[in-house]
């Protein structure tokens, strides 16, 4: 009986183990669950935020793509105006030795109709330039002359480009283009000096060895009128003489007393004015003195030949002293022949006038 109820007991005792071992299961098959209704529920929010951003990606795709086709379409029609705006400031960057001369007013009702009142005109922005009035006649009739003969003038000395520009508004109703030597040579520059419709152009700086082999090309357009400006007379000094086959020479230093004002008068010039004279228009008189004591070439003894026929044309008054303080003193002193000048002066003259002998001193002494 006994061992009956220790069996039953034992069984019992099993059945309550395997009861607790069933809760305890139990307890563990409920946490697997909740992990694994937590981990499906986790992967259906991870599916869902994949597939979410999924369709947020190629949507951002999309818009990109088509905003990419908008850019490069826009593009399309922009990098034109870019292109062109680039290339106008790389243009502006670079070096530009051309500057175009500005225009000046013209006198209302006032026309130049001929050589005598052009060369009034010429004398009176002389003057402004800083020329001194007593030769600013004479001295307009000489540079008059040289523009009207096409004859290039080297213009050595203070105020050297503002006689230039003097002469440029009083023939082009503008101040003088501008072309600087400066550096090596830039022919973008000098296409812009030759393509522009300025008729009057200074050279600064003329004596650039860079720049000198393009001189002979630049004097010999037939459109332009050149004056090749310096404020230092003594370059002539080291120039070659054959520089003056292409230009003669005029010292500054001698006719200027002031400052320039810059108050220029520009007129108009009536249609009946000829700015242009052939040689055979001009009359014949005779050789300039000291023309023969100086050794120059032909051609720049034909360019002072016809400016001198063409000076005793328009001036009347002491052709020779003024033409020889002009065109020979300068042409002398370049050469270094200053001592045969004096010897030639001393025996033949031409005398000068106690003013003028006082504006060449610095040259020929006592």
């Amino acid at each position: 009986m006994n061992v009956l109820k220790n069996e039953l007991n034992k069984v019992r005792n099993t059945i309550a183990d395997e009861k607790q071992n069933l809760e305890s299961m139990r307890q563990k098959h409920e946490v697997l669950k909740r992990d694994n209704d937590s981990i499906t529920a986790d992967i259906k929010r991870q599916k869902l935020l994949a597939d979410t951003v999924e369709q947020q990606v190629k949507q951002r795709i999309k818009n990109i793509q088509e905003n990419a086709s908008s850019f490069l379409t826009d593009m399309m029609f922009q990098l034109p105006l870019y292109q062109s705006s680039n290339s106008h400031i790389l243009e502006k960057s670079r070096k530009n030795y051309f500057v175009k001369g500005t225009f000046v007013e013209t006198l209302k009702g006032e026309f130049v109709s001929n050589d005598g009142t052009c060369i009034e005109l010429l004398k009176e922005n002389l003057m402004e330039a800083g020329v001194i009035k007593h030769i600013s006649g004479s001295l307009a009739t000489y540079l008059y002359g040289a523009h009207l003969l096409r004859i290039p003038l080297i213009l050595t000395g203070p105020g050297s480009e503002d006689i230039a520009d003097a002469m440029a508004i009083t023939f082009t109703e503008r101040r003088a283009d501008k072309l600087t030597f400066t550096g090596d040579v830039d022919e973008a520059s000098i296409t812009r000096c030759l393509e522009d419709d300025g008729k009057f152009i200074t050279i600064a700086n003329p004596f650039n060895t860079n720049w000198a082999y393009k001189l002979p090309e630049l004097l010999r357009t037939p459109s332009k009128y050149f004056v090749l400006a310096t404020p230092y007379p003594e370059e002539l000094l080291i120039e070659p003489g054959s520089l003056y086959n292409l230009a003669l020479p005029v010292l500054t230093d001698i006719l200027v007393d002031k400052e320039a004002s810059g108050k220029y008068i520009s007129v108009k010039k009536a249609a009946s004015y000829k700015d242009q004279r052939r040689p055979d228009e001009l009359g014949n008189y005779g050789r300039p003195p000291l023309l023969g004591s100086l050794e120059i070439s032909s051609l720049a003894r034909t360019f002072i030949q016809r400016l001198y026929n063409c000076f005793c044309q328009l001036w009347k008054e002491s052709p020779d002293e003024f033409f020889f303080i002009y065109g020979l003193l300068p042409l002398a002193y370049s050469l270094g022949k200053i001592d045969i000048v004096r010897a030639h002066i001393q025996a033949n003259g031409p005398r000068l006038s106690k003013i003028n002998h006082e504006l060449v001193r610095p040259y020929l002494g006592d």
